[in-house]
């Protein structure tokens, strides 16, 4: 019974793999107007919130983005496309090929001699000067966005896209509770005073990639909006898991010798949110099918264990 299960399963997987290289095979033959006989190899590639391909036309390789199951209703693919080319005037992205706002299709050139960083690599000295300089740069080339990412209306439009509210609330410990004293974070933020810019929004390590040793620049610019530029600060360092000298050092190339106390309380409690607003989102998306297993719980408690260490709220 286990073998025969085992097989079934690997079956299943193989026309499942099929199906999907003869889909993408399809989308590049309309797109880049080539046929079936020119498409070499196609290679899976990482990403959580997309699918992403690596596909070799005439012997150019290319990067292929299906939208993942679900982003239609979290995306504004139309803004992401906007905000690209702005970027890209700029040097901060690198332009497009093709970009499709209704499905979220997109192919940009892959270049060659490309290292894209990780959670280990960022933490290099050389690349915290790199990343730091270049989330200055968009933060102050004066680049507006036509949209705006604020993290409590990205909570609240996650929730209602959820449609079994109980397995949050199951899963998730006390979440009702918890989410008041989320919410309160947003009168500290307004009491202390932020500034707006052209951020990223989603600054992993995986969104930085180098060319050479010295040139850098972003990908993903799904989720770019007008947000406080601190909030790029707390993505990297979190997401790369700095330590407290490692994130010193990014935040001197940053900020140079004088960083204010304000700026740092800031990028704590924009850590907080994020860990609290990427657990729902977790929950959205395994809804449309995927499975993340214990990555939207660990950023729950995670959440919660970091306001209670750091803030007091009355019940």
């Amino acid at each position: 019974m286990i073998i025969i299960k085992k097989v079934s399963q690997n079956l299943n997987l193989e026309k499942k793999n099929i199906q999907r290289e003869t889909e993408i095979k399809g989308l590049i033959v309309s797109i880049l107007n080539t046929t079936l006989e020119e498409i070499g190899e196609i290679e899976v590639l990482g990403g959580m919130t997309n699918k992403n391909f690596l596909v070799s036309v005439c012997n150019k390789k290319y990067i292929l983005r299906v939208a993942g199951a679900g982003t239609k209703d979290i995306i504004n693919r139309c803004s992401e496309k906007i905000n690209t080319l702005k970027a890209s005037v700029f040097g901060i992205a690198k332009d497009l090929i093709y970009f499709n706002e209704e499905n979220g299709i997109k192919i940009s050139e892959y270049i060659e001699k490309t290292e894209t960083l990780t959670r280990k690599t960022s933490k290099e000295k050389k690349n915290l000067l790199l990343t730091s300089k270049l989330l200055k740069k968009l933060h102050t080339e004066n680049i507006k966005f036509e949209n705006t990412f604020n993290v409590f209306d990205e909570i609240e439009k996650y929730e209602n896209l959820i449609k079994n509210k109980n397995i949050l609330y199951e899963k998730y410990t006390n979440y009702l509770e918890n989410r008041k004293f989320i919410f309160s974070l947003k009168n500290i933020l307004e009491n202390i005073g932020i500034t707006i810019t052209a951020c990223h929004n989603d600054a992993v390590p995986e969104n930085f990639i180098k060319i050479k040793e010295k040139d850098i620049f972003l990908i993903d610019w799904e989720y770019s909006g007008m947000n406080d530029p601190m909030w790029d600060l707390a993505t990297h360092s979190l997401e790369s898991n700095l330590t407290l000298c490692e994130e010193k050092i990014f935040l001197q190339s940053y900020f140079g010798s004088d960083i204010k106390e304000e700026n740092i309380l800031r990028i704590e409690i924009y850590k907080i949110l994020q860990d609290f607003l990427w657990s729902i989102w977790t929950i959205l998306k395994e809804e449309n099918g995927d499975d993340f297993g214990l990555y939207g719980i660990n950023r729950y408690n995670r959440s919660i264990s970091k306001l209670k260490e750091n803030f007091e709220f009355k019940k």
